[in-house]
């Protein structure tokens, strides 16, 4: 996080996750249950919105995909 310019991250971001880790964990078939997976989808979406102030470009497309997820889980009859 100081790397990156946001030394605050671990109090704002309680539980990190990020595409990388979902779709590693994906390839090695750790997600005992779809659900699990879903979760961790979304929060990777919700971390970005909360991380990043409205109006930016982070923020608004991390909102889009959390829909676009939810659009999507009900399409598949996962919801």
């Amino acid at each position: 996080p100081a790397a990156l310019n946001i030394p605050d991250y671990p109090e704002v971001i309680p539980n990190p996750m990020d595409l990388g880790t979902v779709g590693r964990k994906l390839e090695r078939g750790e997600y005992a249950h779809f659900r699990d997976f879903q979760a961790e989808c979304e929060l990777t979406f919700q971390n970005c919105v909360r991380c990043n102030p409205a109006g930016t470009d982070a923020h608004t497309m991390g909102d889009a995909m959390l829909k676009e997820l939810e659009k999507k889980w009900v399409e598949l009859g996962f919801c």
